[in-house]
């Protein structure tokens, strides 16, 4: 079991560490609600959340697909096919939204159908493809 990937990937590797605390609490004469914090301080110490980062990541999650909701939103009333890119400089940082060309913001404009061919579909995308940059 190698550091959050128990968690992050979830299924049978978080299933597989779960019972392993199980088999080896119940070895040890371990009560039920000894093995539930057993679990819990395992599977925090492989990376899952507290209830504190499950809301900040819920809040995360909240911001970014009302993001794209504004985008599906838009292209759909204006009958566009606009994406994102996220700009990363010396001297700026900036989530665009628009028709971009060889990573070149045009800027949006609204009577335009046909966004370039360098747009993402996320705000999500767009940040992942910069984040090996910065």
């Amino acid at each position: 079991m190698s550091g959050t990937a128990a968690i992050e990937g979830g299924g049978t590797e978080t299933w597989d560490l779960i019972r392993q605390v199980v088999t080896k609490g119940r070895e040890d004469g371990l009560g039920d609600y000894q093995l539930a914090g057993a679990i819990y301080t395992v599977l925090r110490s492989h990376g899952m959340p507290d209830g504190d980062e499950v809301a900040e990541l819920r809040a995360d999650k909240a911001r970014l697909d009302f993001l794209d909701a504004c985008n599906r939103a838009l292209n759909q009333r204006y009958g566009t096919n606009y994406g994102w890119e996220l700009i990363l400089s010396h001297n700026v940082t900036r989530l665009m939204l628009g028709e971009f060309h060889a990573g070149e913001p045009r800027g949006l404009d609204l009577n335009d159908a046909c966004g370039g061919n360098a747009k993402l579909p996320s705000c999500r995308s767009a940040i992942d493809k910069a984040r090996p940059r910065s």
